[in-house]
């Protein structure tokens, strides 16, 4: 038997049994959503409410390369705008996102196009609350000409003919409706965000598998110290996210801030709390990044250390994010309920 043939489809396999759990090939297998390390700079895929939260127009693009050291390619492409409209307390948001993951083997592919549509709700003079909906569109492709199958061989080696294995099929289409609320004052904000609650179908093999609802929970408070020592910008934000997805759960807390013109952050993500199947506590990764900000323009790099006893220590991620404002505030408060409608305070970013 040709041995080299024959690690070439264990690895196969291997990268195979990956892919099944981490995107929900399996019927039983529950598929996790990407994540953003800068999640502050996808404000629109982390809660649709966040739309015109700048009091005007926004425009974010980000790009992630997660553990490009371990030979899988797995990047994500992602860009929104939202704008609001002060006559009628409302905001409107597209967002858009194309995710691949790709070896020598296989490929998987998601791409997803949602609208977005927030009212704000004025509770007092100091404090709003703004609900949202999201209703898009998903198309996942799947491609494994690359494998070989255990039919394929024979006791002299691969044969070389097709194998009869085949998946029910290699594309898949369905609507994805989400939804979320955001209650924020003048320094601080707190958010709620349902995604999938349809649960839209989720297999290539012809089962009842399903996305799982995600839940996510964040907030933050901004502590400006604009005015002390000298004319710069400056301030820090303490934040957290917390998400729950099926059976998988995660918390990322730290803090991003500004010393104009730089920006910075520092995080961690994990859910220590929790043991693995090892009896090892989950770390997932430490965040770094560095970015400046020049007019209505910000840009932004992170840096994810894996601390992960599942990925190793070269499992780590590159991310960019670029935001650019305009015809807004440099802020977001309540809006006076007894006045036309505006913001007043500090923007969520």
């Amino acid at each position: 038997m040709n041995i080299g043939l024959l690690k070439k489809s264990l690895w196969s396999l291997a990268l195979l049994t990956c892919f099944v759990l981490c995107f929900g090939f399996s019927p039983t297998a529950s598929a996790q959503d990407l994540q953003f390390s800068q999640f502050h700079n996808a404000p629109l895929y982390l809660n649709p409410a966040f739309a015109g939260m700048h009091q005007g127009g926004r425009m974010t693009l980000n790009y992630r390369n997660q553990w490009p050291s371990l030979g899988v390619n797995y990047i994500t492409y992602a860009g929104g705008f939202d704008y609001y409209f002060p006559n009628i307390r409302s905001s409107i948001g597209i967002v858009a996102k194309v995710d691949e993951q790709t070896t020598d083997l296989m490929s998987y592919k998601t791409t997803d196009v949602s609208l977005i549509y927030a009212y704000m709700i004025p509770l007092s003079d100091r404090l709003t609350v703004q609900p949202a909906l999201q209703v898009g569109y998903v198309q996942k492709s799947a491609g494994f000409i690359g494998l070989t199958y255990p039919d394929q061989f024979t006791n002299r080696g691969l044969t070389g003919l097709p194998t009869a294995e085949s998946f029910a099929r290699n594309q898949l289409g369905y609507v994805d409706i989400s939804t979320g609320a955001v209650l924020f004052g003048q320094n601080f904000w707190i958010g709620l965000s349902a995604n999938h609650i349809n649960s839209p179908p989720d297999s290539f093999i012809g089962d009842n598998n399903r996305l799982p609802m995600k839940i996510s929970l964040h907030g933050g408070y901004k502590i400006d110290f604009a005015g002390r020592y000298d004319d710069r910008a400056k301030s820090i934000t303490p934040n957290f996210m917390y998400k729950k997805q099926g059976s998988f759960q995660q918390i990322t807390i730290g803090a991003n801030g500004e010393y104009s013109p730089l920006l910075y952050g520092l995080w961690y993500r994990g859910f220590p709390i929790e043991q693995s199947t090892n009896n090892f506590p989950k770390h997932d990764a430490v965040v770094a990044m560095m970015g400046v900000k020049f007019g209505g323009w910000a840009l932004a790099y992170s840096y994810d250390w894996s601390i992960s006893e599942v990925a190793g220590a070269k499992a780590n991620t590159h991310e960019i994010s670029l935001v650019y404002s305009f015809g807004g505030k440099d802020g977001v408060d309540c809006p006076n309920p007894f006045s036309e409608p505006r913001f007043k305070g500090a923007r969520y970013r």
